[in-house]
């Protein structure tokens, strides 16, 4: 698959997408080809809002020539450095530039911003009628555009994004570039009857997280489950080492933005979460640690779990209680318990059960038991030097073979690849 066709595919699109809504600022993507045409290096793909004051002077016709030199400018030092740039652009405010792919021919560039760094609001405005009498040679009272749209972000949060994003891209060509021959043990009919059906199914990655798992989670009570669930997502030894804090930052945030975006769809109330948004980001470019990241995206989440608290103790609420069915599965998934005796327990309609996982989680009863079977193995991986059968032994699961798909299926690598990349010994590296 070449790049260009990629960087258009709909898994791709997904991630940009989500870059852009954490991030708050507009993402696109330009090619960038030795000895061409500036007027042909055109945007390939984008995503955003384009602020009042960047179509302002992009209706100029100076406008536009000096928001390509400075675009161009930043686009060739990242993919040069491979590692996001931050640059002022042609009116002064915050950008980013980054590589979309890290490979060796890599030849597109991504660009985030505008954005207000947080630590300096009050020069916006300055910066702004500054280089608008800079280039339009004339003095400046008032800046005929409004800079309200232009989000806040603490300054590191936008490149860690950025590289956050070209891991996840990169990742993402990697695995679709390579065909497999591997079946999927998960049942994925019926899944997910919302606009994240898609992204259940055609993108088995990486950056996908375990979100509805994670909610299932939360709703079901068990934030000691869901924060494991959380660490296993952020932790990522693919990473370089001179920019494994950045993508661990980004991928924390990203994390606690899509669990926020899958609890919406299972109709949970997320606006105290979205209000401690703001903080978290700013919180987490302080911390090191895979561990207090953790901390850090549970602590913003648990309203998700005080809110199902809440609920339980109103006995006029309508809505389902996953609690029993949650902790019912969490005690018993390693004796291999199935969907007829939780039925036959809760006093339920197996039907009914499955309907309400897939409905509310995008999860069908297999996906939801075996994410919780694979979690604990990924755990037992990082935490201990148990052999492969021992670790699939714990989790219930007698034959390897049927370990190793399963396994696969949820982590995108084989058992034996995992415990190389995030076991104890890789951790002591």
């Amino acid at each position: 698959m070449s790049h260009d066709a990629y960087l258009d595919s709909d898994s791709a699109q997904d991630s940009v997408q989500r870059a852009a809504s954490i991030a708050g600022t507009n993402v696109s993507i330009f090619e960038y080809h030795i000895n061409a045409n500036p007027a042909e290096q055109q945007a390939l793909t984008g995503c955003g809002h384009a602020c009042a004051a960047c179509t302002y002077v992009g209706n100029l016709a100076w406008g536009a020539q000096a928001c390509r030199k400075s675009r161009e400018k930043a686009a060739t030092s990242a993919l040069k450095r491979k590692k996001a740039v931050p640059y002022l652009c042609h009116m002064g405010f915050s950008c980013v530039a980054m590589p979309a792919l890290n490979t060796k021919d890599a030849l597109h560039a991504m660009h985030f911003g505008p954005f207000c760094p947080s630590e300096a609001p009050d020069s916006l405005t300055l910066d702004a009628l500054e280089a608008l009498e800079k280039l339009e040679n004339t003095s400046i009272d008032t800046l005929p555009f409004s800079l309200d749209d232009i989000p806040q972000s603490p300054a590191q949060t936008v490149p860690d994004i950025a590289q956050w994003l070209c891991e996840t891209l990169t990742q993402q060509y990697a695995l679709q570039s390579e065909p497999t021959n591997e079946s999927s043990p998960l049942d994925h009919e019926n899944s997910a009857p919302s606009t994240y059906n898609k992204r259940l199914n055609d993108t088995p990655l990486p950056a996908q997280y375990d979100a509805g798992a994670i909610v299932a989670a939360l709703i079901g009570g068990d934030a000691k489950q869901a924060r494991m669930m959380i660490y296993s997502q952020i932790d990522t030894h693919q990473s370089r080492k001179r920019t494994r804090i950045q993508v661990l930052r980004a991928r924390t945030i990203a994390v606690v933005a899509t669990v926020l975006e899958w609890a919406e769809q299972a109709d949970t109330n997320t606006q105290l979460c979205w209000a401690k948004f703001p903080a978290f980001q700013e919180a987490v470019q302080a911390l090191d640690a895979v561990d207090d990241l953790s901390k850090a995206a549970i602590k913003v989440l648990t309203p998700i779990r005080r809110q199902v608290q809440a609920n339980r103790k109103k006995s006029t609420d309508t809505k389902y209680d996953f609690v029993p069915l949650n902790k019912l599965i969490s005690k018993h998934f390693k004796d291999g318990i199935t969907l007829n005796e939780v039925a036959q327990i809760l006093d339920e309609n197996p039907t009914t059960i499955t309907k309400r996982l897939q409905r509310t989680f995008a999860l069908s009863f297999s996906q939801y038991v075996g994410q919780m079977k694979i979690e604990h193995a990924k755990k037992l991986f990082r935490t201990t030097k148990l052999t492969i059968g021992q670790v699939a032994q714990r989790i219930g699961i007698q034959d390897s073979a049927n370990f190793a798909k399963l396994f696969r299926a949820h982590a995108q690598l084989s058992p034996s690849q995992y415990r190389s990349q995030y076991g104890k010994n890789a951790q002591a590296k």
